[in-house]
């Protein structure tokens, strides 16, 4: 698999796991509240000098230079 598909089955694995344990509350009639999902990531290829950001849900990050780190993703 390619690094976006990887990626892409990654998000996909974790909102199906979510939709499951929400199934679970609903059926143990727990209060869950109001619940969302946000998923941020970014993967640095140094070598390749490249970097891959996905993005899920209702939230933004924004990457820009440390002084600490070379690069910090802020949330």
């Amino acid at each position: 698999a390619t690094r976006k598909e990887a990626v892409q089955l990654a998000f996909s694995r974790v909102d199906q796991q979510f939709m499951e344990d929400q199934k679970q509350r609903y059926k143990q009639k727990a209060n869950y509240g109001y619940s969302g999902t946000t998923a941020m990531c970014a993967l640095l290829y140094p070598r390749e000098r490249k970097i891959l950001i996905a993005n899920l849900g209702g939230n933004r990050c924004i990457l820009g230079k440390g002084t600490l780190y070379p690069w910090i993703l802020y949330c």
